[in-house]
């Protein structure tokens, strides 16, 4: 596959931004061995679900793989629009530097359950998406609102902050992708009820993939 020169950059600069960022690639070719679209770079900010703790692959790697994209994920465990991480790194917005470094093509911003209050959350989430449009404005933005686990109470919950998200990604013309049930079965979590199985992670990824245009995809 061949990489357009702007993306053999972002790749490079992306590794020194951030040395645990990992890249995923799609070696589609046609029969001359190249591929005639340059393969997009795609930045991923997220909780737990883009960066799970154990040995469990993220929603983005199903993703990318089904895009042929080249992925840098800037997951945080416990992180959210309104709350630091669990190790006491910022919400979302403090990695907007990183992601900035990253040049990427396409930006996708993921969750989150950790979120609590809507009112805030908006106004945070605004502030995110500003930053990422100003700051990249030739980068296509999407946002994947909270997944809904199967937690007792988490449904109404769940809705308010993707409601929030929602408001905020659609006065900052960003594109909302609604994804409180797209792991609608409670045997694809796993035994907390609230961080998705492999296969759960993969169906997650495989429908943010769907929701996409296919003109970004960098597949032949």
């Amino acid at each position: 596959m061949r990489i357009g020169r702007r993306g053999l950059g972002r790749v490079a600069i992306a590794a020194v931004a951030m040395v645990t960022a990992a890249t995923t690639s799609c070696a589609k070719s046609d029969e001359s061995g190249e591929n005639d679209r340059p393969q997009l770079v795609a930045a991923f900010i997220g909780d737990s679900y883009t960066a799970p703790g154990d040995a469990t692959p993220s929603y983005w790697q199903t993703t990318t793989s089904r895009m042929c994209w080249q992925a840098v994920p800037f997951g945080v465990a416990g992180s959210g629009y309104t709350i630091a991480g669990a190790d006491g790194r910022g919400p979302y917005v403090t990695r907007v530097d990183a992601v900035v470094a990253a040049m990427p093509d396409v930006v996708i911003v993921q969750g989150s359950f950790n979120d609590r209050e809507p009112d805030v959350t908006t106004i945070a989430a605004g502030i995110l998406f500003q930053s990422i449009h100003q700051r990249l404005p030739g980068a296509r933005l999407f946002v994947m609102g909270p997944v809904t686990p199967p937690l007792p109470g988490a449904g109404p919950q769940v809705a308010r902050i993707s409601n929030a998200v929602r408001a905020a990604a659609e006065s900052n013309f960003s594109v909302f992708i609604d994804a409180q049930h797209f792991i609608g079965d409670p045997k694809l979590f796993g035994p907390d009820n609230i961080h998705p199985t492999a296969r759960g992670q993969q169906i997650l990824g495989t429908k943010l993939a769907d929701a996409i245009p296919r003109e970004l995809s960098s597949c032949d």
